[in-house]
């Protein structure tokens, strides 16, 4: 099986931190959603093929990079 891994990082300090990544790990392509309080959240995203799910997260990373820092910086999972 094709593993791909796509990830939005942030400068924040003097540290890259990661704030939402693709993949294709554990045998099934998703979304994991990180907080600052170090948990994540891992949604489930269905493709027929690794291609278009792969072009489709840049896409989403590319576009909503804004909203999903903002997300991160103010928000604790609960």
């Amino acid at each position: 099986m094709l593993k791909v891994l796509c990830q939005y990082e942030s400068l924040i300090g003097d540290t890259w931190t990661p704030i939402v990544r693709y993949d294709s790990a554990h045998g099934f392509f998703h979304k994991d959603v990180l907080y600052r309080d170090g948990t994540k959240e891992k949604r489930d995203v269905y493709y027929v093929d690794m291609d278009s799910a792969f072009k489709d997260a840049v896409n989403d990373l590319k576009n909503n990079w804004r909203s999903y820092l903002d997300r991160y910086m103010t928000q604790n999972r609960r």
